[in-house]
């Protein structure tokens, strides 16, 4: 008997399961305004134009696609870059040194000097190399820059030279070579100098400040609706600035000139060179010293377009005013007195 009645409590708990099931999917499949009627709980505004009953048999009076909606209002939009400084720095350096060298030339034997020293073409300039002489000057002392020579003369002990290395015999790496002239026939003397303080310098500019780097984004909406852009800056120099400044953006130079000085910059941009996401912006100086301040980079955005349709209506679709044939219950346009929301539409 136990085993008949288990048995039976498991197949109706079973059925109920199923019924349970089928209940959901069939209010599930139902239309969201009967769904909502049947669990007694509101759909907002939601209004299906497939179960509104209109006059003339219809079921749909209009229907078209708006396109896409966005929520972007404005005419343009702002993005401010924070101010910085690029500038650059001339100075005197030393490329390279030595405390004493030593050069010889007899019938027996010769010694010349290496020195070896190396230069940024584009950022050295006035380069030269000095020296003392010191208590051994015998002869003519010879001073050769990558292979071409510079100074063939006698010089006196104890006196100080610069010697001048023209730019267009520098390179990236480059050569000193400083000996003696031969003694000719008298094989028996000595020619030879001895040199202090051997140094070679030259102006180098620092660019390690030249150059400034800045992002800015445009997320979808914005870029999808720029037509074109506005960049904005001022440049804080000296009035009486010649010096240059060129502007990259994402790799296309759109700005190389000589810099206004505490005046508004304006630049238009074409919408080509500005990417959605991430854009670099980047501020370059060859020479001088600039402080880049309101920094905007402004989007101009297209006019949005406000969509209007015109069609037919019949004149079934309109309800006589004098038509006094109300009828409760009847999606009409009018609501009989006494009629309660629920029981119909046009009273809600």
């Amino acid at each position: 008997m136990r085993t008949r009645k288990g048995q039976s409590s498991s197949g109706s708990a079973i059925l109920l399961i199923i019924l349970t099931v089928l209940i959901i999917l069939y209010i599930l499949f139902l239309p969201p305004q009967d769904r909502a009627e049947l669990l007694g709980t509101s759909t907002g505004t939601y209004t299906d134009l497939d179960d509104v009953n209109l006059p003339g048999g219809q079921y749909e009076a209009f229907t078209q696609s708006v396109g896409r909606i966005e929520h972007i209002s404005d005419k343009e939009q702002e993005h401010t870059i924070p101010s910085f400084r690029i500038s650059t720095k001339t100075s005197g350096t030393s490329l390279n040194s030595w405390d004493s060298i030593y050069v010889k030339t007899s019938s027996f034997d010769e010694h010349i000097e290496d020195l070896s020293f190396k230069t940024e073409e584009e950022l050295t300039k006035n380069v030269k190399i000095s020296f003392t002489v010191g208590d051994q000057a015998n002869g003519k002392l010879i001073v050769l820059l990558n292979g071409y020579r510079l100074l063939y003369d006698d010089l006196e002990p104890g006196t100080s030279h610069f010697v001048p290395l023209p730019d267009d015999l520098l390179e990236r790496y480059n050569n000193i070579k400083i000996g003696v002239s031969s003694t000719g026939w008298a094989f028996w003397r000595v020619n030879d100098y001895q040199l202090r303080n051997v140094m070679v310098t030259g102006d180098v500019k620092d660019v390690s400040g030249a150059r400034s780097k800045q992002v800015f984004f445009l997320d979808n909406e914005e870029y999808q609706h720029t037509n074109r852009a506005l960049l904005k800056f001022y440049a804080d120099c000296e009035l009486d600035n010649e010096d240059r400044i060129t502007i990259h953006i994402n790799g296309n130079n759109i700005y190389d000139a000589v810099a206004d000085c505490a005046v508004l910059t304006k630049i238009e941009l074409d919408k080509q060179i500005i990417n959605e996401g991430e854009n670099e912006i980047i501020f370059i100086t060859g020479r001088g010293d600039f402080l880049v301040t309101n920094i905007i980079l402004k989007t101009i955005l297209e006019e949005p377009t406000y969509p209007i349709w015109y069609y037919n209506l019949d004149k079934d679709y309109f309800i006589d005013k004098t038509d006094t044939n109300e009828i409760c219950g009847e999606v009409d346009g009018q609501c009989p007195t006494g009629c309660e929301p629920d029981d119909d539409k046009d009273c809600c």
